[in-house]
């Protein structure tokens, strides 16, 4: 039998237990039972995916979902005081409660936020090479995207937890197999963009990167800056003035975050030509052949902003943005050969 037989015939026999559950809270147990039997069967975050969005589907769940989530919950607190055992059942437990809330709503993170700084920061910060950690991370990211956290909130984020999450980025923009972290999502991307603007700017945090790290930005945010023009191209195509004005603010983000990248210490003038041409692109009228703002910087190269769009197609809030970007940063640029 190969594994995708087997991994059907799992479902099949998950959906013959789940029926003979009683209520939804011994289903929920029956379910986390299940998978911690297989688990040498369930090897990629994908296949437990599948599994537990094929249970949270079930009827027996949708009648209690609210009392699923209860029953999953107080399993998982007691792990989360000893987490020397028990992390495989962590594993499954956070995989559930995520597919939950996908299923059944944004109420099922909120509940989940009260618990937060309990039961999903000692995975984060404990389990990092455990496969528990990806879970725990996912499910953290849901519940600040929902929750306006307060200061006493934001004190359980302390500088190892950030390290911890750096980590993690770096780990899995490496992993092609881990297609889960989507790079590509537009919200995704601008709170990116967010946190490390405000990680930038702040003194105590500035220097929380590795030099290197700092180049590896630059260069993604003048990649991106660019990238933006082509994906307009297929915006277009779609008719989406919504997706259109997301993507203009994307690139206006993107742009947004090279002040404080130029002006730091670290980085000592890297890629200051690649940012003038691109500013220069930006800023630029479309008025014919007098149209460069910037004297004596010539015939500029083509880029793919120019090639996909042309001047024109710059927004003036784009043009705005580019100006006062050059600005806060001509004393680096003006000088630039």
């Amino acid at each position: 039998m190969g594994k995708i037989d087997e991994l059907i015939a799992l479902m099949n026999d998950l959906n013959s237990l789940l029926d003979g559950a009683t209520d939804s809270e011994e289903a929920a147990r029956i379910a986390v039972n299940c998978l911690m039997d297989q688990n040498e069967l369930i090897e990629t975050p994908h296949e437990m995916d599948v599994l537990c969005e094929h249970i949270v589907r079930h009827q027996q769940i949708d009648h209690g979902s609210d009392d699923v989530l209860a029953e999953l919950l107080s399993m998982l607190k007691v792990i989360a005081q000893d987490l020397t055992n028990g992390l495989e059942k962590g594993h499954v437990l956070l995989s559930l409660i995520f597919h939950l809330g996908m299923v059944y709503g944004v109420n099922v993170f909120r509940k989940l936020g009260g618990e937060m700084d309990s039961v999903l920061l000692p995975f984060v910060l404990q389990c990092p090479t455990h496969r528990v950690h990806f879970p725990a991370v996912r499910l953290m990211y849901e519940v600040c995207l929902l929750e306006e956290l307060s200061l006493s909130d934001l004190n359980e984020f302390t500088a190892e937890v950030v390290i911890v999450l750096f980590d993690v980025v770096e780990r899995t923009s490496q992993a092609d197999h881990l297609e889960e972290y989507n790079y590509d999502n537009i919200r995704v991307q601008r709170l990116i963009i967010r946190f490390l603007y405000i990680v930038l700017k702040t003194p105590e945090t500035s220097t929380l990167f590795y030099t290197n790290d700092l180049k590896v930005i630059l260069d993604v945010v003048l990649r991106e800056s660019r990238a933006v023009a082509e994906e307009q191209e297929e915006v277009c195509g779609l008719s989406s003035t919504a997706n259109f004005t997301k993507l203009y603010q994307l690139q206006q983000g993107y742009l947004n975050l090279l002040p404080p990248l130029l002006h730091n210490p670290q980085l000592q003038n890297h890629k200051l030509n690649d940012v003038s041409c691109l500013l220069a692109e930006l800023r630029r009228q479309n008025t014919g052949t007098n149209g460069a703002d910037s004297p004596n910087r010539g015939d500029l190269p083509s880029t793919p902003l120019s090639s996909a769009l042309g001047n024109s197609s710059v927004r003036p809030s784009t043009r705005r943005v580019a100006e006062r970007v050059f600005l806060e940063c001509r004393d680096l640029l003006l000088f630039v050969s």
